[in-house]
């Protein structure tokens, strides 16, 4: 019998790996990608002083070295912070964005991607209740009209950022989004 505290953690273990699955091929844009990423609480996978341990979710060495040519064509440059939360409720949300959880996690994630002294990377928060659809959340100003178009379906401007967050599903990112844009906008944005 399982109990409540190893369900969850076993939970909080594996929403990382199919995150992973999702974002690796995406970003590297080569099928064998899906075991590229692995979360950054996993010991012995990242080398020491590994610029690319931000966040929740990164490169793992091994993989790098097996496929040197897509790791240099598409550096990590993401800051990915995963959130599988069961109590989540968007009810909380749209009444005080302010007080919201989903404010608490952007927070973070812009603070290790855009503010971080050491490495500046795209923050993008990830986030999902339990057997929901998985959510993403970033800062829109860095994509250009057309792409806010495209991949928009939930548009919110608050208080509670330095400037406006877009909620859409993770999905529609990544069909709409690509590795080589969020390159180009960390470059632009250094």
């Amino acid at each position: 019998m399982t109990t409540h505290k190893s369900a969850r953690q076993k939970g909080l273990y594996h929403y990382p790996k199919r995150i992973g699955k999702i974002l690796g091929p995406w970003w590297y844009e080569i099928p064998e990608a899906s075991n590229a990423l692995d979360s950054t609480r996993s010991s012995g996978i990242y080398g020491k002083n590994n610029p690319s341990q931000r966040g929740d979710l990164a490169p793992r060495v091994d993989w790098l070295e097996e496929f040197p040519d897509e790791a240099k064509t598409y550096p990590w440059c993401l800051s990915v912070e995963l959130k599988h939360d069961k109590s989540f409720e968007w009810r909380r949300f749209i009444q005080n964005p302010i007080k919201s959880k989903l404010q608490e996690w952007w927070t973070q994630c812009w603070n290790d991607g855009v503010k971080n002294e050491y490495l500046k990377a795209f923050p993008l928060l990830v986030f999902t209740k339990n057997y929901e659809k998985d959510y993403v959340m970033f800062d829109p100003t860095f994509f250009d009209r057309k792409t806010q178009e495209d991949i928009f379906d939930l548009y919110i401007n608050t208080t509670f950022t330095e400037s406006a967050v877009c909620i859409t599903l993770l999905d529609n990112f990544v069909k709409n989004v690509s590795s080589v844009d969020i390159i180009e906008i960390v470059k632009q944005n250094k």
